[in-house]
């Protein structure tokens, strides 16, 4: 389907197809929004893996698991 620009012109135009100038702002959005979504994830990652390291031995017993197992995903990288 071939996209062409319309500017309103024609008094008799029923279009109602968005063109392709109204169509990147929305896009733009939507791509900027899953980059902050993406971003959001790591950061709370992050987090979440530097508490599980700052855990005591009590603590991690509670929640089943060993200091080595905190320990390697305390380590991993924020983005895996």
């Amino acid at each position: 389907m071939s996209q062409t620009l319309h500017f309103g012109t024609d008094a008799n135009c029923t279009c109602q197809q968005p063109t392709a100038l109204s169509r990147w702002p929305n896009a733009l959005l939507a791509m900027v929004g899953q980059v902050v979504g993406t971003m959001h994830g790591w950061l709370l990652r992050s987090r979440q893996r530097h508490a599980l390291g700052e855990l005591d031995d009590r603590s991690l017993r509670d929640i089943g698991v060993s200091r080595a197992a905190a320990a390697k995903e305390a380590a991993k990288p924020f983005w895996m």
